[in-house]
């Protein structure tokens, strides 16, 4: 039988190396080619740690253990992770793209925007032609003026910045987009735009996405499947049904939570979904 899956992750746990706290508590989930999964949990309750570990980018203070596989295609594997072993030297190359939910981090600031484009994509192994087409796809694609290439960061607002970082990340054409709240700096018109700019990747190149964030109605919007987690747990792991009435389920809650106050934040209080 042919393997549909993309991303394996088993029994995952991050520590905080100083305090021993537990960041992450043995998640187990796995990811379909070409699933939209949005992982919704509170500020705090570990979403960017699970990313940033996917990722091999977490912060030296943290120790993680477990298993994490990538999938590549349907017969190879790339073992990121074996138990507290962090497989740095294995290759994921552009297959797996990262978008930071604050995008000034991933900018140098003393470098002017366009070098730095043409620099991450020099490192991908674009040619000088491919190079210049994708950056102007880029500022095409997320709306962006040509000046932008000529001013450092400093001088560009945050949601410029976040939709550089995210046309960055869509113009490479990952298998993998794995993105901590990329939408939340961004206002109502331009977040629709790189919502439905997911959506047609997903369509034309399969892309696969891990979304963060704590808010009910994109992933209704955007994903497949959802991850709920709440203070590093899993809470609960189930495809999207927006006419689900199970009364248990978190999904469910929040979405009352939502279309009753409009609320996109929400947090666990003695086990029962609240507003916040």
């Amino acid at each position: 039988m042919e393997n549909t899956l993309i991303l394996v992750v088993e029994e995952l746990s991050v520590n905080e190396l100083k305090t021993n706290k537990r960041v992450l508590d043995n998640l187990t989930f796995q990811v379909e080619r070409n699933e939209f999964l949005g992982i919704l949990a509170p500020s705090g309750s570990g979403k960017t740690t699970l990313l940033k570990t996917i990722m091999r980018i977490c912060p030296k203070s943290l120790y993680s253990s477990g298993l994490i596989t990538y999938f590549p295609d349907t017969k190879n594997k790339i073992v990121v992770q074996e138990k507290n072993n962090v497989h740095f030297s294995a290759v994921l190359s552009r297959e797996l793209t990262y978008i930071p939910q604050n995008a000034s981090e991933a900018f140098d600031p003393i470098e002017k925007m366009g070098v730095q484009l043409k620099e991450t994509l020099t490192e991908n192994r674009f040619s000088v032609s491919e190079r210049t087409n994708m950056i102007q796809e880029l500022l095409e694609s997320m709306d962006l003026p040509e000046s932008i290439l000529n001013k450092y960061p400093f001088q560009l607002s945050g949601g410029t910045l976040q939709r550089c970082a995210i046309g960055l990340a869509l113009i490479l054409k990952p298998k993998v987009i794995i993105a901590d709240e990329p939408t939340s700096a961004l206002d109502t018109i331009n977040r629709k735009r790189i919502l439905d700019s997911f959506l047609q990747l997903k369509k034309r190149n399969e892309t696969t996405l891990l979304l963060a964030t704590h808010d009910i109605a994109i992933v209704d919007y955007l994903c497949d499947t959802a991850l709920v987690l709440e203070a590093g747990r899993k809470i609960e792991h189930k495809k999207i049904d927006k006419m689900d009435t199970d009364s248990t389920s978190y999904l469910v809650k929040m979405r009352r939570i939502k279309n009753k106050i409009g609320s996109t934040f929400w947090r666990l209080k003695d086990g029962k979904l609240v507003s916040s």
